[in-house]
């Protein structure tokens, strides 16, 4: 059982479900970051508030087995009235076990809503924390323009505030590549939540202040990264280095020979 924020956090593998039943690095990253800085990203999170003027709606897309869903909303214990809605959304074959990750944890919200794919049924669950945040569980596609994403700019025109889109998984290329991993979940989260603030910050003296801390966090994640390529690089030379000179002895002995 892993804890967030001091919240239990109940949760399941299921890596037959598909690609995303299961626990990633880069999922066991970030959920390590939103424990040991819940202070920074509520933090931000107060500061969309505040801009907006009102609470905010989230969405996450690809969410998988909605584990990452969960961490957040434990964070937010004690500040739930900061996230109204939050959506998590991924392919319609992952909604079964998303839906049993959130009921599994119905301590971290106080209402749960599934909505069956193709416009099916709508199921309701009440949740232990009233006052908290509605979860939202639907099938969303990358890259398509389903009822969901017309549902969601429709919010928007109609004039209600908070609307911010949160994106918290990080790129299958950088999980292959796996460079910092775990620095790129960190910037990834930080960067959504910081990139709306300063963007809407009213003057520039604000934006410095907001981006002096990012700028060091890029500084040592580059740091790490370029380390750990230099050391990848000095691994890769050193192999190099002993298949040539088992060679040249090979070519040696059988000259003698």
């Amino acid at each position: 059982m892993t804890t967030i924020n001091g919240v239990p956090i109940n949760f399941d593998e299921s890596w037959d479900t598909g690609i995303g039943g299961g626990l990633w690095t880069t999922g066991r990253a970030m959920g390590r970051y939103f424990d040991q800085n819940v202070s920074a990203v509520i933090a931000n999170i107060e500061s969309l508030v505040q801009v907006k003027g009102g609470r905010l709606a989230a969405i996450e897309l690809g969410a998988g087995n909605g584990f990452l869903s969960v961490c957040l909303m434990a964070l937010l214990q004690g500040h739930q009235h900061l996230v109204e809605v939050l959506n998590v959304t991924d392919l319609s074959d992952h909604l079964g076990l998303i839906t049993k990750t959130v009921l599994a944890n119905s301590h971290v919200w106080s209402k749960l809503k599934v909505l069956a794919p193709d416009h099916g049924k709508e199921e309701i669950y009440e949740g232990n924390l009233e006052g908290s945040t509605t979860v939202q569980v639907q099938a969303h596609e990358w890259g398509t323009t389903d009822g969901s994403e017309k549902k969601y700019d429709q919010q928007k025109e109609s004039g209600q505030k908070g609307k911010v889109l949160m994106q918290m998984r990080s790129t299958w290329c950088l999980k292959v590549v796996g460079v910092a991993v775990g620095w790129v979940e960190l910037l990834y989260i930080e960067w959504v939540a910081w990139g709306a603030s300063y963007l809407l910050a009213p003057q520039p003296s604000v934006r410095d202040r907001l981006l002096a801390p990012h700028l060091q966090i890029w500084r040592a994640w580059f740091d790490r990264s370029m380390a750990i390529v230099a050391r990848r690089a000095a691994s890769r030379q050193d192999t190099l280095y002993l298949e040539d000179r088992r060679k040249r002895t090979t070519t040696a002995t059988e000259e003698a020979e």
